[in-house]
């Protein structure tokens, strides 16, 4: 099928410039070419009325294909927000469990540099996590528990995350996340043991979001695919109810395309 599809989108492409063509040698824009002709016949007059109708279909898959993207947008949005916070979290996971000893060891030069890279990822995590929004709504302080993506007629949830329900106790009385270092080996396995769960949970969370994504595109891709095909039938109608030979031949190629982009889908 690869082979084919790779050949077809050849085709599709010579098809499309050889229309170009034609429809620059009829003068004016598409638009022009198949509407603005004077002496039109009754059929010709059918097949456009018949056209609004698809053109108008086809109008709604585009607008389901701008939908989808948005979703795709958000989608990614939460991925790569998921993917900061893993980093932040391993990193301060590393700098904990290398040397628990030394971490709470303020005489330890090696503790200090463990503290500090320590401090530095979670400074990265509260950068992060604050900054995860789209178009001005925060998708991850439980001030939105979803987002509906409306595909044509029907829709998709995308759900969100409170990070308070992950980061649990780690948060002070302003709502910063808190994973202050430890100040003794007790609490420091502790912690420890706490960020392995935050960070299993937001591996979790980001397959999830990143899935979500790739969905969003191929929905995406479908609805736009079949407004084209809408659009080349709407054409077709217009041109088969024409005797010229440069409409015959555009017809010809829009009923190729269409039959190619059936096969694709």
């Amino acid at each position: 099928m690869s082979n084919y599809s790779s050949t077809l989108q050849t085709v599709l492409a010579v098809q499309s410039a050889l229309i170009g063509e034609l429809l620059r040698s009829g003068g004016g824009s598409a638009a022009e070419f198949m509407f603005n002709r004077p002496r039109k016949s009754g059929r010709e007059i059918m097949a456009e009325a018949l056209t609004g109708v698809m053109r108008s279909d086809a109008g709604m898959y585009r607008q389901a294909a701008r939908n989808a993207l948005e979703g795709k947008s958000i989608a990614d949005i939460l991925h790569t927000t998921a993917q900061g916070i893993e980093q932040s979290l391993s990193t301060m996971i590393t700098a904990l469990s290398t040397d628990p000893a030394a971490f709470i060891d303020s005489s330890s030069q090696t503790g200090t540099a463990l503290r500090q890279t320590y401090d530095d990822a979670l400074k990265t995590l509260k950068n992060v996590t604050g900054n995860a929004a789209y178009n001005g709504t925060k998708l991850l302080d439980g001030s939105t528990s979803n987002i509906e993506v409306y595909i044509g007629n029907t829709f998709k949830d995308i759900p969100l995350e409170n990070l308070k329900h992950i980061f649990d106790n780690y948060y002070d009385s302003a709502g910063i996340i808190a994973v202050s270092p430890p100040a003794d080996t007790s609490t420091a396995l502790g912690v420890l043991a706490d960020l392995n769960k935050m960070l299993d949970t937001m591996r979790l969370k980001n397959s999830s979001w990143q899935a979500m994504g790739a969905g969003f595109q191929t929905a995406a891709e479908t609805v736009e695919r079949q407004a084209k095909i809408y659009e080349l039938t709407a054409a077709r109608s217009i041109l088969g109810a024409r005797a010229d030979p440069a409409d015959r031949l555009l017809n010809a190629l829009l009923s190729d395309q269409g039959k190619i982009m059936n096969f694709l889908a």
